[in-house]
């Protein structure tokens, strides 16, 4: 299996790319709690001194994705509400770090 979230670093920037291409990227639970680790550790890392957030292949992120809710044991709006809480973590690391970030939405290849 591929991994989902790619980090490349290179000279002290970090490019974060969402890799569920055949999904467009669309947030399960896996995703976006990968997603959001990511973020924490780079935020945190002083050897990180900006962020490239991407994603593969032809879309950025396509949002929640509606097939892993559907099947959420629980039922799609607890689903989402798991979802939210680990984006939401993610959005906050990103708006609290202290240094430039990126988010790449159109041109990816």
């Amino acid at each position: 299996m591929a991994e989902l979230v790619l980090v490349k670093k290179s000279e002290g920037i970090a490019t974060v790319s969402l890799n569920r291409p055949e999904a467009f990227n669309a947030f399960n639970f896996e995703l976006i709690d990968l997603f959001a680790n990511h973020m924490v550790t780079l935020a945190s890392s002083p050897k990180i001194h900006g962020v490239i957030i991407t994603g593969e292949g032809k879309s950025f992120c396509a949002g929640g994705d509606l097939k892993w809710a559907l099947n959420f044991p629980l039922g799609a709006p607890a689903g989402f509400h798991e979802l939210a809480a680990r984006f939401h973590l993610a959005v906050l690391e990103i708006r609290r770090m202290a240094k430039p970030h990126l988010i790449r939405t159109f041109g990816v290849q």
